[in-house]
């Protein structure tokens, strides 16, 4: 009885998975279309607009006219063919998201194998829900993390495999893993360029640890392809666009004071449940600088225990990358953060974390002794663990109830009333939501905010010369869900918008003249004003 209930414990991770995915595999296809727009970031669309017009205009654009390297490569090379194939826009993305289904899938898989062969059954388990709470919450948006967490996984195990580097020269066997961590971290950077960090501390710890004869060769075979993939990367990007780095980067690191302050007020805004995940962002950083406390007290000072090193070896690195990561957004970026941001949170999720824990539970046991039941103690925590999992896999599969995020499909309805009514070819201006909108609209959509238009648009943003831009794009309409005062003569509006950047904003001037349209929607209203607006002012 005893064992029968300590094997379905093992495996109540993985059962719990399969229900999740399952559910989430019918919802994707049987979903009606409100829920299916809706489930989508509104930055994925940027990506399905731009695959669009790569496959129907033969041009790496979102608006129709200038180039765009505002996108990572790798998820646009798996969206291109289904793009190619599939003419529905709703079948594309039910498409889009059963794949990232079984991306996230498999992900999980070998994330719940690695932390079951590795940690105590506690640890794994509480380390499976915070890894399933991830990938459920920004795993399967339709964003190019959908790609990177399998290829982070894959890191990690093969990591896991390398573990023993003072003896990799008595294990001939080892010596191909080499080649395929250096496959993997470079396809990792494709996806999102940002994992360059998280590829860079890999090679230091390599450079500074690896004690075995083939340390130089080691240090080859892993960093010669994410070089190359790197460089192959840049220089397309300089040749094509003249600029070695993608619009959307060059726009968020725009300075407008020495610190990140939003993001600063996403991480310590405990009031909004929305911000929920982004305060356990905040308490993982102290964790992270808590370990590497740990680790730097165990080693310096002391004479040197290989073992030690090998066995920190993994949480070290993630731990160091998550700092890293966070100083890099703190003080090169102006932007707030989205939900698909989290990713490092993963990767404390599977090494960190259970590792911690499991220290935690080991000393606790050593003090405690006979005077606590830690033994009960920690089945009754299992239990407790394993039904949030279930509470977590089995609710959040089934997300055709109705979403309290409505603009994408609201997005829907405005442009396919304007494909009706508008004359085309007809050539918008927007920012913020701009990429649901530019997938269902038939005209062309101008993204002020220099997230995936030309470099010349940043620039604009910069000198606050945007307006005239605009007007020599030969921009028609301009059209906002930030919503003007009430009884307005004229209203200036900013972008980016204040509660998304903290860098330089553009002014565009918009009188109640020029409205051209307001439609009322269950989300926010959006308003559509004719441009040049305030000509007669």
């Amino acid at each position: 009885m005893k064992q029968g209930f300590q094997k379905l414990t093992h495996h109540s991770p993985m059962i719990i998975l399969v229900v999740y995915l399952c559910l989430n595999l019918v919802s994707f296809w049987f979903s009606q279309n409100r829920e299916l727009v809706n489930h989508f970031e509104d930055d994925s669309y940027y990506y399905f607009k731009i695959a669009a017009n790569i496959v129907d205009l033969k041009m790496i654009t979102f608006d129709g006219h200038t180039l765009t390297s505002g996108f990572h490569p790798l998820w646009m090379l798996v969206l291109l063919p289904l793009t190619a194939a599939i003419n529905n826009p709703f079948v594309f993305l039910r498409i889009v998201g059963i794949l990232s289904t079984f991306l996230i899938g498999t992900s999980a898989i070998i994330g719940f194998g690695y932390l079951q062969k590795r940690y105590s059954l506690l640890a794994y388990l509480f380390a499976g829900a915070m890894m399933l709470s991830c990938l459920i919450d920004f795993g399967s948006t339709g964003m190019e993390t959908s790609l990177l967490i399998p290829l982070l996984t894959i890191a990690i195990i093969i990591l896991a495999k390398l573990s023993l580097w003072s003896q990799s020269d008595k294990n001939k066997g080892h010596e191909k893993y080499w080649i395929w961590l250096g496959i993997t971290l470079s396809l990792a950077q494709l996806a999102r360029l940002d994992t360059i960090l998280f590829n860079f501390i890999i090679l230091v710890w390599i450079f500074f640890s690896d004690r075995s004869p083939q340390k130089w060769m080691h240090l080859v075979k892993t960093g010669l392809p994410i070089f190359i993939t790197g460089c192959a990367y840049l220089l397309f990007n300089y040749f094509t666009y003249q600029h070695l780095f993608p619009t959307s980067g060059l726009s968020k690191t725009i300075q407008g004071g020495w610190i990140n302050k939003a993001f600063i007020d996403q991480l310590v805004n405990f009031k909004n449940p929305e911000g929920t995940a982004w305060n356990l962002y905040l308490v993982l950083i102290f964790v992270a600088i808590g370990f590497i406390a740990y680790y730097l007290t165990n080693s310096f000072g002391k004479p040197k225990n290989q073992q030690f090193i090998e066995n920190n070896a993994i949480p070290l690195i993630v731990s160091v990358f998550y700092l890293l990561y966070t100083s890099y957004q703190l003080f090169g970026t102006s932007w707030v953060l989205w939900r698909w941001h989290l990713y490092p949170i993963y990767l404390m999720s599977i090494t960190v974390i259970p590792f911690i824990l499991d220290k935690f539970l080991a000393r606790l046991q050593q003090n405690t002794k006979s005077r606590i039941p830690t033994k009960k103690i920690i089945a009754i925590c299992a239990v407790l663990i394993f039904m949030l999992m279930a509470a977590i896999g089995i609710t959040a599969g089934n997300w055709q109830k109705t979403q309290k995020i409505l603009f994408p499909y609201e997005n829907y309805l405005i442009a396919e009333e304007l494909n009706t009514t508008l004359h085309q070819p007809v050539i918008f201006a927007m920012g913020d939501r701009a990429g649901s909108y530019a997938y269902f609209f038939k005209g062309d959509v101008l993204q002020i905010e220099g997230l995936v238009s030309d470099y010349s648009v940043i620039q604009a943003i910069e000198d606050n010369t945007l307006e005239q831009y605009m007007t020599d794009f030969g921009v028609q309409y301009v059209i906002s869900q930030a919503a003007p005062p009430t009884n307005y003569s004229s209203w200036t509006l900013l972008t980016p918008l204040p509660k998304h950047s903290a860098g330089p904003k553009a002014e565009i001037r918009l009188c109640k003249s020029s409205e051209f349209l307001l439609r009322e929607t269950q989300f926010e209203p959006i308003f559509i004003w004719k441009w040049p607006s305030c000509l007669s002012e």
